[in-house]
């Protein structure tokens, strides 16, 4: 009867889940403590990993202790490519069709993100900086994996509620607001790690 089944142990705090082929325990706070299937086994060393790679704060941490991977780092710049040509395919082939606001918004991101980027890398130290790449690319990808989605709702609103619909400012709008706001954060974070470092190497 226990298979497929889900047992609550409070003596233990944890959660036992125990179809035919996999038992995991988990502790209430969400760390994979154990697991096992027919097919191997799951470490809390495992899930480490991926809270690494997507938790800002621990990639922060790294970047200023100076032991982030080259190939972790390299994955944020894969990423961030990504992203950027995913854009711009889903502009070719998306439905909508541009308005007035269209290249007010386009070219108000371009010339935000440039401001920015030059920002960023004043922030970091300028020509007397460390590892300006590294931290600007490994910081936007991890932002940008958690804005992706709430992103692509605000966008796709006027699909499902009619009275945006007719709104020709509301995406232009949105995406314009949203790289102002994401722009300004990762510079944030970029003079926070350069700052730290800074206070580490003292």
């Amino acid at each position: 009867m226990e298979n497929g089944a889900q047992i609550l142990s409070h003596r233990t705090n944890a959660v036992h889940w125990t179809p035919a082929l996999l038992r995991i325990r988990v502790n209430l706070n969400g760390h994979v403590l154990a697991g096992a299937s027919d097919r191997g086994r799951w470490t809390a060393g495992e899930s480490l990993v991926i809270r690494e790679f997507l938790f800002l704060p621990r990639v922060k941490r790294q970047l200023v202790d100076g032991t982030l991977p080259s190939s972790q780092a390299f994955v944020y710049f894969v990423i961030i490519t990504a992203v950027d040509n995913l854009q711009l395919g889903l502009l070719q082939v998306s439905p909508a069709q541009p308005t007035r606001w269209t290249p007010l918004a386009v070219g108000g991101s371009l010339a935000v993100g440039g401001v920015f980027l030059v920002a960023t890398y004043l922030l970091n130290g300028g020509s007397a900086g460390r590892d300006y790449l590294i931290r600007y690319f490994s910081i936007s990808a991890v932002v940008a994996l958690w804005v992706a989605l709430p992103l692509q709702l605000l966008i796709s609103l006027p699909r499902i509620v009619a009275s945006l619909a007719n709104l020709d400012w509301y995406v232009p709008a949105v995406l314009f607001t949203a790289n102002i706001f994401l722009f300004s954060f990762i510079a944030l974070q970029v003079r926070d790690v350069a700052s730290r470092s800074r206070l580490q190497a003292a």
